[in-house]
């Protein structure tokens, strides 16, 4: 059995946060670690875990790509 996060609908900021939290703890990467190849501080790894509100999206993708966090946009039924 795979140690994985399974898909789950993200309805805000502080429940991405929490992924991206697990996915990278998942991936054995460190925050420092993180942050670095982000270019990032790492307190505003932290702030991004927490679901801090203005991070920018594009930083978010970043984030999201580095551990193994894809996207998908689909309508609601």
């Amino acid at each position: 059995m795979r140690n994985e996060i399974p898909a789950t609908p993200i309805h805000s900021v502080k429940q991405l946060g929490e992924m991206i939290r697990k996915r990278r703890k998942l991936h054995k990467i460190t925050i420092q670690q993180m942050a670095d190849h982000m270019g990032v501080s790492t307190r505003f790894i932290g702030e991004l875990e927490r679901g801090r509100e203005s991070v920018s999206a594009k930083t978010l993708l970043i984030a999201l790509n580095l551990v193994g966090i894809d996207i998908e946009a689909k309508p609601r039924s």
